[in-house]
Parts: C-alpha cells; sequence; structure tokens
C-alpha cells in the first residue's frame, strides 16, 4: 500500500509517494468497536469493522457501514482487497480513521476491480493524535476497471488516489469527490467524466511510461485544492526525459477553478510527447492563477466556445502554450494581474527561458513562448488587464500558421505598456483583423500598442525577425495613451499588408496610426484609414529603426520602462538590427492617412516603391514627408494630397516623376537638388496643384518651393493655382498649364512648341503669369478662355517677364479665335499684351446646350446667367465649371451642360408610378374573385347549373381563393394571402428593375361584399448613362369588392412612403453629385366586369372597365459631391390619371389534383394628364427649370396567369406586359394563399 502526504511534499510529492506493504489495526485502550467483517462476504449488510477480500467474488456488495476506527501503531483500512471482484456496490458507508502517524484509506485495492459503484460515503480522517503522514478514501495499487461515484468520497488528503504505475481505466462523478486533493492519479486514467452534478477538490493526473489520458469531460465544478502548485486540473508528464503519453480530449461544460501557482487548467510536459496532439473544448468556466497552462506541450486543438471563459489571475496567463495546431476563441478570454508573467514558467528539453523576461511586469491572455502553433483565430474576447505589462495576444519566436481576430472577436487591453497583438520573431502565414483590438494605456509615459512585429530580442530571446505572409486588416485598430501607435513593425517582413479598416494611434504626447521601421513589406495598401493624433502624431511612418531611435530620443519623450518606452521595448535590438533599412516595395492608398504633425512620412534610409494615392494624404502640418537620404518611387496622385504642406523633400532625399490627376493643396517644398516633375490629366482633365485651405471649395494661392532645382510639367494638364520659387533655376513647361488667377514664378520659364498656356478670363479678373527671369514661349501657343461676357478689352498683359521674353513664333488665342497681340518694356519688365475683343465673344451656352435636347438648353440658359453674375456664387462656379466646360471640344460641350441638369432619366416619379401599379394589380387579383361561402345557390351564368356562383374573374378567383364550381359544402369567409413581384423596364434612355413582397387579408361581409386591407414593400433601381436611383417604397391600401350576379366593382384606396437615394454623374468634372430624400404617395382605382360563360363548362369572358388616379409628393433636397455644380431641387407633386379597357377570357379545368384555371388578359390604357414634368430649383444660387416628357398617353397591357385551387391552399403565377411607344415593361408575380 502506498499513500503521498500532500501537505509536505509540494509539486514533487503529487508525482511520487511513500510505500508500505502491510498495516493493522489497533485501538486506544478502552475504546469500543463493532464486530470484524466477515473475509471475502460477498455481501455486508450489517455495521462491521476491517473488511479484507482476498477471494474472487462476481459482486461485493456493502449497505452498512464498515469503518477502522484507527489503531495506535498500523496503518487505518476499512475495506482492502486483494483479490478479484467483478462490481463492487457501496450504498452504505465506508469510513476509517488514522491515529499516531499512520495513514488511513476508505477503500484500498491491490487486486482486481471491474466496476466501483459508490451510491454511499467513502470517507478517511487523520485523527487526532499524532502526526498522520495522510488520509485517503480511495487508493489503488491493483486495478480498477470504471469508478462511478454519485455519493460521496471524502478525505482529509484524497479523495481518489491511483499510485504510480497502477490503472484506473475511467473515473465517472455525479456526487461529490473532496479532499486535500480530490483526484489524484500517478497513472493515467484512460476517460474521466464529471456530470453537472459533479463536485471535485482537484484533479491531478500524471502519464507516465507512455501512459495516455483518451477523453476528459467536465460539466460539474472542479475547484481547486489550497496550496496545491498545480491546482483544478492538471494532466502532466513525469520528469525530463521520461517518454509521456498522449490525450485525447479535454472537454469542459463547467467549472474548473484554481487559487494557486498554476491553476486552473494546466498542461505540463517535461518529458517527450508521442505524435498524437490532444484537444482542449471549454464551453464553460476555466479560471485561476493561469487559465489553461500548456508548456513543452503538443496540443491539437484548443476551442474556447460560445459562452466558455478562460480567466487567469495572479500570475496574470489566459493561455500559455508551447504547440498547438488550431486555437479557436469564440467566448472570452482574460487576464489579470500585476505579478510576472514569466516567473512560474517551466523550462525544459534544452529550452532556457531568458532572464529578461521575468523583470517584465503584466500579464497577457495569450501568451506563446518559442511556440509551434497552427491557426489561432478569435470570435470572442481576449482580454488583459494590468498596472504594467498587457497583452491580448503576444508570441515571443513563435511560428503561427494563421491568427485571425474575426468580425465578432474583440481584444481588449489596459497597462501602462499595453500590446493587443504581439509577434515578436518567429512567423506567421497570416495576421488578420475583422474585429476590434482596443488598447489603453493609463499615466503618463503609458504606451499603447496595437499591433506589434518585432524582433524577438525586444523580449530577450534570441532570433530572426518576424515574418508574416499576409497581414490584412478590415476591423478596427485602436490605441490610446499618452504614448500610442496603431501598429509598429520594427524588425518585421510582410509579403502584404492590406487595410481596409481603421488604424489609429490617438496619443496624448506622440501618436501614430502606423509605424513600419527596419522592416520589409512587399505591396502594402490602403483603402481604410490610418490616423494618428497628438502633439507629435502622424498617419504613418517609414523609417530606419536608427534615426527613429534618433528623433524619439530629440523629442525628449519617456515612458515607463526607461527614458523611452518605446525604445526600452526595443532596446534588444542591438546595432545591426537598428541599421537594418525598411523596404515597401509598393504603396496603393485608396482611403485616409492622416496626421496632426506628419501625414505620410518616410525617413532613415527606407525605399518605398511606387506610391499611388486614389484617395486621402492629410496632415495639420506636412502631408508627405521623405527626408534622410530615403527613396520613393513615383508618385501617382488621383486623390488628394493636403496640408499646409503638402508634400516636403529634404536633405538626399530620391524620387521619382509625380503624377498629378487629382487634387495637390499646399505648399510643395523641395530641398534636394533633383528637379520636381509633374505630369498632369489627360482628355478633359485637369490635375490641380493648389494653397492649402481648411475649407476646400475655397481655393488659395499655394507655393512650389524648390530653390535648389528646377519645375518640370512634362506632359498632361495641370491646373496650377500657386507661385513658384526655383531661384535662378527654370519651370518648363511641355504640356497644358491652366492659370485662372495670377501665378508668379521667381526664375525662369520655358515653354515648349507643344506646349500650352491656358488663361481664364472672369467677367472681372484674368489669369496672369508674371516671371522674375527670362520667359520663352517661341513656337508655342497661349489661350485665353473667356467665362461669360468679361469687362474689359484692348491690350491687357498676359505674361510679365523682368528678363527676355521670347515669343518668337507665339499664337493667342480667345475661344478658338486667334487674336494679335504685342508686347511693351516698362522699367524692365516685358509684358505680352493680348488685344482682347470687346466682352469678349458670346458664350451662347443655351444654343450649345440646345444640342443635347431640352434638359440642355434649359441648363444652357441658366449658365447665360451665371457667366455673367458677379456673386460668390457665380464666381465660384465661373472658375470651377464654365472654365473646364470651356477648355472642352467644342463637340464635347453640349453634352457636358446636359450633365449639369437634374436627373430626368432616373424619374422618381415614373418609379413610383409603377411601383404603385405593380402593388394595385396584385392586390387586383384577389379581388376578381374574392368571395366563398354563403353563396345563392343558383349561378347566373348560363352553362354553370348546379355550380358554386361565378363571381368576377375566373382565373383571378381561383388564384385568390373563390368558390370552387361543383364542390358544395365547402364554404371560406376570406384568405390570408402572400405575393412576390419583380420586373423590368425599359424607358427614354434609362432602365428599371425591381422586386418585393405584397401581402393582404380579407373576409366576405355578406354574400356580395367583400373587404381587405394589403401591404408591400418594394426596392427599385433606375440606372442610365450618367444617373443611377435606387428607392424603398412601403405601401398600404384598403380594398372592397360588391358582386351582384355576374357583375363586380372593386375599388382600392390607400397610401405610400418612399426614400430615394440617387446619384449623378458629372463626367467633364469627374465628379459624382449624391442625394437623398422622402415622397409619399397616395392611390385610388376602380374596375368593373362582367362574366359571360361562352359554353357550358367552358370559357369565361369577361369585359373591364376601370379607372385609376395617383399622386406623388417629394421633399426637396441638396446635392453634395459636386462641389460648385451641386443643385438644390425643389419639392415636387406629380399626379397620373389612367383608364383601362379590355377583357380577360379563363377557362378552369378541374382535375383529380385540384383546379387548374388559365387565363389571358389585354386592356387597352390611355393616360389623361400627358404634360411634361418640370423639375425647378437653384444651380450656385441661380434658378433653373427644366422638363421631362411621360410616357406616351395610349399602351396596351397583356397578361397571362395560371392557378392551381386545392382545398383551403391556392397557388398560382402571372405575367403582366406593358407597352408604350417608347418605353415597355414586364412582371411576374407568384402567390400563395391560404383560406379560412
Amino acid at each position: 500500500m502506498r499513500f503521498t502526504t500532500p501537505r509536505s511534499a509540494g509539486f514533487g510529492g503529487l508525482l511520487s509517494g511513500v510505500s508500505f506493504a502491510a498495516f493493522a489495526v489497533c485501538l486506544a485502550p478502552g475504546a469500543a468497536r463493532a464486530a470484524d467483517c466477515t473475509a471475502d462476504a460477498a455481501t455486508i449488510s450489517a455495521d462491521c469493522t476491517n473488511y479484507s477480500n482476498s477471494a474472487t467474488l462476481g459482486t461485493l456488495s456493502n449497505t452498512a457501514t464498515i469503518s477502522a476506527p484507527g489503531g495506535v501503531s498500523a496503518n487505518s483500512v476499512a475495506l482492502k482487497n486483494s483479490g478479484t471482484v467483478t462490481t463492487l456496490d457501496n450504498d452504505g458507508t465506508i469510513t476509517a480513521v488514522g491515529a499516531n502517524g499512520f495513514h488511513s484509506a476508505g477503500l484500498e485495492n491491490q487486486g482486481q476491480i471491474g466496476t466501483l459503484n459508490n451510491s454511499g460515503t467513502i470517507s478517511s480522517e487523520r485523527g487526532e493524535t499524532g502526526d498522520v503522514a495522510s488520509a485517503v478514501d480511495i487508493t489503488n495499487d491493483g486495478t480498477i476497471g470504471s469508478i462511478v461515484n454519485s455519493g460521496s468520497i471524502t478525505g482529509d488528503d484524497y479523495g481518489i488516489r491511483n499510485n504510480g504505475g497502477d490503472l484506473i481505466g475511467s473515473i465517472e462523478n455525479s456526487g461529490t469527490i473532496t479532499g486535500a486533493l480530490g483526484i489524484n492519479s500517478s497513472s493515467a486514467v484512460t476517460s474521466f467524466e464529471n456530470t453537472d452534478t459533479g463536485t471535485i477538490t482537484g484533479v491531478n493526473i500524471s502519464m507516465q511510461d507512455g501512459q495516455s489520458v483518451d477523453s476528459f469531460v467536465n460539466a460539474g465544478a472542479i475547484t481547486a485544492p489550497e496550496g496545491v502548485a498545480l491546482g483544478g486540473v492538471a494532466i502532466v508528464c513525469g520528469s525530463f526525459p521520461e517518454v509521456c503519453g498522449t490525450f485525447g480530449t479535454i472537454s469542459n461544460s463547467g467549472t474548473i477553478e484554481g487559487n494557486a501557482t498554476l491553476s486552473g487548467l494546466s498542461l505540463l510536459s517535461l518529458g517527450t510527447l508521442a505524435d498524437k496532439a490532444g484537444s482542449v473544448e471549454n464551453s464553460g468556466t476555466i479560471s485561476g492563477a493561469t487559465g489553461v497552462a500548456g508548456f513543452l506541450l503538443t496540443l491539437g486543438i484548443l476551442d474556447n466556445q460560445l459562452g466558455g471563459t478562460i480567466t487567469g489571475d495572479g500570475a496574470g496567463l489566459g493561455v500559455a502554450l508551447s504547440s498547438i495546431d488550431a486555437l479557436t476563441n469564440d467566448g472570452t478570454i482574460s487576464a489579470t494581474a500585476d505579478a510576472s508573467i514569466f516567473s512560474t514558467i517551466a523550462s525544459g528539453a534544452g529550452v532556457t527561458l531568458p532572464d529578461a523576461l521575468s523583470t517584465v511586469t503584466g500579464n497577457a491572455a495569450i501568451l506563446a513562448i518559442l511556440s509551434n502553433i497552427g491557426t489561432f483565430t478569435s470570435n470572442g474576447t481576449l482580454s488583459s488587464t494590468s498596472n504594467g505589462f498587457a497583452a491580448g495576444l503576444l508570441g515571443v519566436g513563435s511560428t503561427f500558421g494563421s491568427v485571425t481576430n474575426g468580425v465578432d472577436g474583440t481584444i481588449s487591453v489596459s497597462g501602462s505598456l499595453a500590446l493587443g497583438i504581439g509577434l515578436a520573431g518567429g512567423s506567421a502565414g497570416t495576421l488578420q483583423n475583422d474585429g476590434a483590438v482596443d488598447v489603453t494605456a493609463a499615466g503618463d509615459g503609458g504606451t499603447a500598442i496595437g499591433i506589434l512585429a518585432a524582433g524577438p530580442t525586444a523580449f530577450g530571446v534570441e532570433g530572426d525577425a518576424t515574418e508574416i505572409g499576409t497581414f490584412g486588416n478590415t476591423g478596427t485598430v485602436t490605441a490610446t495613451g499618452d504614448i500610442a501607435l496603431g501598429g509598429l513593425f520594427a524588425l518585421a517582413s510582410a509579403d502584404s499588408f492590406t487595410n481596409a479598416g481603421t488604424i489609429e494611434g490617438e496619443g496624448t504626447t506622440l501618436g501614430g496610426g502606423l509605424i513600419v521601421a527596419s522592416s520589409d513589406i512587399g505591396s502594402f495598401e490602403n483603402s481604410g484609414t490610418i490616423e494618428g493624433s497628438g502633439i507629435y502624431s502622424g498617419g504613418m511612418a517609414v523609417i530606419g529603426l536608427g534615426a527613429m531611435a534618433q528623433n524619439l530620443g530629440d523629442a525628449g519623450l519617456s515612458g515607463p520602462l526607461g527614458d523611452n518606452a518605446i525604445l526600452a521595448l526595443l532596446s534588444g535590438l542591438g546595432d545591426t538590427a537598428l541599421a537594418t533599412p525598411t523596404t515597401i516595395d509598393s504603396l496603393d492608398n485608396s482611403g485616409t492617412i492622416s496626421g496632426g504633425l506628419l501625414g505620410l512620412y518616410v525617413g532613415g534610409g527606407a525605399t518605398v516603391g511606387p506610391i499611388e494615392n486614389s484617395g486621402t494624404i492629410e496632415s495639420g502640418s506636412v502631408a508627405l514627408y521623405v527626408d534622410g537620404g530615403a527613396t520613393i518611387g513615383d508618385l501617382d496622385n488621383s486623390g488628394t494630397i493636403t496640408g499646409p504642406e503638402a508634400i516636403a523633400l529634404y536633405g538626399d532625399a530620391a524620387f521619382g516623376t509625380i503624377t498629378n490627376t487629382g487634387t495637390i493643396a499646399g505648399t510643395i517644398k523641395n530641398r534636394t537638388t533633383d528637379d520636381l516633375v509633374f505630369i498632369g490629366a489627360t482628355g478633359d482633365d485637369y490635375g490641380l496643384i493648389t494653397g492649402y485651405s481648411a475649407d476646400p471649395a475655397t481655393l488659395v494661392t499655394g507655393l512650389i518651393d524648390s530653390k535648389n532645382s528646377g519645375v518640370i510639367f512634362q506632359s498632361g494638364n495641370t491646373r496650377l493655382n500657386s507661385d513658384i520659387d526655383v531661384g535662378t533655376n527654370t519651370v518648363t513647361n511641355d504640356g497644358t498649364l491652366r492659370l485662372d488667377d495670377a501665378v508668379s514664378i521667381t526664375g525662369n520659364y520655358s515653354q515648349s512648341a507643344a506646349a500650352r498656356l491656358v488663361i481664364a478670363a472672369t467677367r472681372n479678373a484674368m489669369g496672369q503669369l508674371t516671371v522674375s527671369g527670362s520667359a520663352g514661349l517661341a513656337g508655342s501657343s497661349i489661350v485665353i478662355v473667356p467665362i461669360g461676357g468679361y469687362h474689359f478689352s484692348g491690350d491687357i498683359a498676359a505674361i510679365l517677364s523682368a528678363g527676355t521674353l521670347d515669343l518668337t513664333g507665339t499664337t493667342v488665342k480667345v475661344g478658338t479665335e486667334t487674336i494679335t497681340f504685342s508686347t511693351e518694356t516698362v522699367d524692365g519688365v516685358t509684358r505680352l499684351l493680348a488685344d482682347l475683343p470687346d466682352q469678349g465673344p458670346s458664350s451662347a451656352y443655351s444654343e450649345i446646350g440646345a444640342e443635347a435636347g431640352p434638359a440642355g438648353a434649359a441648363m444652357g440658359t441658366t449658365l447665360d446667367v451665371l457667366a455673367g453674375g458677379e456673386s460668390d456664387e457665380a464666381i465660384a462656379f465661373q472658375s470651377t465649371v464654365l472654365t473646364t466646360l470651356l477648355a472642352l471640344d467644342e463637340a464635347d460641350q453640349p453634352q457636358a451642360i446636359a450633365e449639369l441638369a437634374p436627373s430626368g432619366d432616373t424619374p422618381g416619379w415614373q418609379a413610383g408610378f409603377t411601383a404603385g401599379t405593380l402593388f394595385g394589380d396584385a392586390v387586383g387579383q384577389r379581388q376578381f374573385g374574392g368571395f366563398g361561402a354563403g353563396a345563392p345557390a343558383a349561378s347566373p351564368v348560363s352553362g354553370y347549373a348546379d355550380a358554386a356562383p361565378q363571381r368576377g374573374n375566373e382565373a383571378w378567383r381561383a388564384l385568390t381563393g373563390a368558390e370552387t364550381a361543383g364542390r358544395p359544402g365547402e364554404g371560406f369567409d376570406g384568405e390570408v394571402w402572400l405575393q412576390g413581384l419583380g420586373g423590368v423596364a425599359n424607358g427614354p434612355g434609362y432602365d428599371m428593375k425591381g422586386g418585393g413582397l405584397a401581402f393582404g387579408a380579407d373576409v366576405a361581409l355578406s354574400d356580395s361584399v367583400l373587404l381587405g386591407a394589403a401591404g408591400s414593400w418594394l426596392s427599385l433601381d433606375t440606372d442610365a448613362a450618367a444617373a443611377e436611383a435606387t428607392q424603398q417604397l412601403y405601401q398600404a391600401l384598403v380594398y372592397a369588392s360588391w358582386r351582384a350576379g355576374a357583375f363586380h366593382v372593386d375599388a382600392q384606396a390607400g397610401g405610400s412612403y418612399g426614400h430615394i437615394e440617387q446619384s449623378r454623374t458629372i463626367g467633364f468634372l469627374g465628379a459624382v453629385a449624391r442625394s437623398d430624400f422622402d415622397g409619399v404617395g397616395a392611390t385610388a382605382r376602380a374596375e368593373a366586369g362582367y362574366d359571360l360563360a361562352l359554353a357550358a363548362g367552358g370559357p369565361i369572358l369577361t369585359p373591364l372597365a376601370g379607372i385609376a388616379f395617383q399622386r406623388n409628393v417629394y421633399d426637396p433636397y441638396r446635392e453634395t459631391g459636386a462641389g460648385a455644380a451641386n443643385l438644390s431641387v425643389d419639392g415636387q407633386d406629380v399626379n397620373n390619371l389612367t383608364s383601362t379597357l379590355g377583357a380577360t377570357i379563363a377557362w378552369p379545368v378541374a382535375t383529380g389534383f385540384g383546379r387548374w384555371t388559365p387565363e389571358l388578359r389585354a386592356v387597352w390604357l390611355h393616360d389623361y394628364l400627358d404634360d411634361p414634368v418640370v423639375t425647378t430649383g437653384t444651380l450656385a444660387g441661380t434658378p433653373f427649370a427644366t422638363a421631362t416628357d411621360r410616357l406616351a398617353a395610349d399602351g396596351a397591357e397583356v397578361g397571362a396567369a395560371l392557378a392551381l385551387e386545392t382545398g383551403r391552399l391556392l397557388f398560382g403565377a402571372e405575367y403582366v406586359g406593358q407597352f408604350r411607344s417608347g418605353y415597355e415593361s414586364h412582371a411576374g408575380l407568384a402567390k400563395g394563399a391560404l383560406r379560412f
């Protein structure tokens, strides 16, 4: 017999024991005792003491009390088995009390027990005298196939003790197992289950000599014993280099709780695992100083399921792992502590954890050190809180297949040095955040980093830089603190970096969206937001670590880990790392990169390949800053680069060509000796270079400051609203340069023969070029573009040169008209004087617009007024819109004027009428035959004797629930119905498509009156060449029908609400005007018909006549997105009145499956209101009015339907087509109904 004393043995005592082979029972003098039990008895039904079995028994049953009161000089055992027992059933009590330093055991097995069933009590006590070694309820030195406990197993020291090398096949507990340690096994237990009613104080299972744990299931409560190093649940392998077995699945839906050094659930291997890896599934609660820990252990899957919680406290680890195939979190993993997170981590297998780790205080929700993790996926919560260091997920020198924080995933971290996701060394195939990473650092110098990829030496582990295959973010990464970085790549690499979400650092002192330092990134794409805020703030910095260290040192920042928090974190990287260059092969921004001090910074020897910006790069100081020997490739800007300094190039920075088809707003400063080379837009578009303004709609004069080199406009179209200072160098124009205002050049100006200088002339001002040096325009052209009638004529100075002015072979035009010019020199300044015609040529916008149709002509009249306007709105419109329009080819100008008109190609009112008709027709299906029970017995229709009355159109009636002919006794008072609607339409210049649902219910109030109500939702999309609109319409109406024999009258009345979102593309401005507004409507319609039987049992012809009225009222709206070309549109009321005249023919056919009714329909449509619909409003403060024609007044509607009626259920489908001159529509309806 072997026992272990847990109170004195500590961790080592859990893995080894004290052995002795015999026992005797002695009592203190004078003590009373029951009679001794009969040895080898199969049934114990009377109280006795000291039972012993050495025989072979089928069943050993106890319903009494077996006791071992305790001896003076021997161990105390109540029931001992050294024989063979197939089943041991205990419904009574088995109890032992030790004394005088001797052990006690309720049950000791040295033989074989197949199944041990306990529904009673098994207990052991230390007694009151002497220093007792241990008290064990059940101790096993033999073999037990299974232990099934629904009762109580209670001991002072152990509930169940399985000694080394001995076997317990399975343990199932639905009762109570308690002790200083509930279950302690020095050998593996094949399967373990604690049900939802089970309670256990601690489980410790040791896998030795290759033994395994196949299944461990807990649905109840396992709480930690006090004073035991591995508490809650501990599955361990013995001492190194022992070969361990494997474990299969650990499944917890209950509670596993510990309060000791490594408690909760600990999976510890000091030896070498076999090939098979296990898995942990948690949907319950695992908590303790460490939630789940696995050190030097190969784990298959850790799945923290929805509702699962893993919490670490004290030592501060939620999960610590060595090797894992997949980690999935849909629940919560959290850690809260101030103690060292590394002080209790064991080492072995030749791996020694560095001392530097133990100096970092705080906690990590998930920690992986020198680990191999297949996949990490979280759609739950990772939470870490500390007054010191804290991290959500931290991998040090570890390998991850993939790391994914899913759409529903949250990583929340708070500490004085806080990391959301940190990878220091090692690799990750994919690092993807689709959820939320929220990191907060408190106090002065508090440092928060959302995502960190750094060299492992930052955490004291030797190794190479972090390697990431693909980084992606579609969620939010937010860092907040005194020093806050959304992301930091320091000594890391990534094949690709893609951000479609938000990465931001909200710092009090230092705030950065993203820093890439001494790292290598392949392709970088941003379609989201990268933003930094604070005293020292930047959107994105690409820099060498050495330069970063210098810059941060110069800023004098301080933090919790030293003079500088970030540098202290990275202080272990060494001189080689600090000298490592930074490279980004290509940078593509279609989102926003924003910072208070810097937008995008490239420095410290970094190299960035081509930069393509179709989004926004902005700053309150410098938007794009390049210095410190950095190199950027070509810059292609089709978006916006804006800041007081838009672009700054310093020192020995190297850069390529700047292609600008968008806007560069702010000073462009070039302090290098390389020329600035610009390429503009093509076709009719212009790239804009202007000054910085807080209001983008207001243009201010900017500056291109390039004193050490020249400026070249190599090709394309550039609108220049900035002065240029090239010192004694030259500005060269080889493309098209447009001046809307006076621009000065400090230096020289040269224009090639193929180039153009476009000068805008508005009502009271004209662009002008002033050159401090020489100007050469030989063989080139100057085009003056008049915008409206200007108020000056005669000789006007267009170019002024303080040096020579070479105009040999130069032509000057006003519009397309060549004019004469001359030169004069006054006080050393030579001027080109253009002889402008009086008032300039007439714009005649209305005449030009008329070529594009009525809308163009009407808008042209408004432009004629605007061209001569003097208001601020009119002047802004002339400068930004009319100048661009007149620079177009003459053939393109009519269409451009038409594009300024409101969208007549996507008429909201026509869509509203279409929706109202579609819904009304759907309700009409019900009305054509809406009666069931209570009808007169005789049919008014000749040829239908002995049938129920034929009320209305037969196919529609069958589709909507009318009483079926020839089916007496089936009477229904009404129905509920649902229809799916969908269709397409093609009108003048537009296409429409849509669909939705209609539903309703009605009841027959009498034999002749039906009353019902219906509702619908429809979504309609309208597309035209330059416009789009989407309508969401909600309609409701009441309907009624009256029948008198074969005659019927149907009526409807209701209202509607709609929300419209529309866009209008203005191609020549490269702009899209957007708007959204609401509308309401009212409708009423009535139709009458008469059923005519064409033959007995044959077709039914129903002539029809009807009238329908619709009124739609739309709110006024203001467009956005097109600047000066935005329209303000007035509210609008549109009415429609339509008559119908035609017939339907239906032929009901009875079958064994039900009654089928095919039907054909044809009607003539006539609209009585055919005047154009007028749209009014203002453009740049000037009124306009345009008219849109309605559809042709006359048209035809045809339809085909098929209905099936089977008792209470009705099904049907219908096609309806409408045809007018220039318009056609096609709709389909499918219906199901239930009669009652």
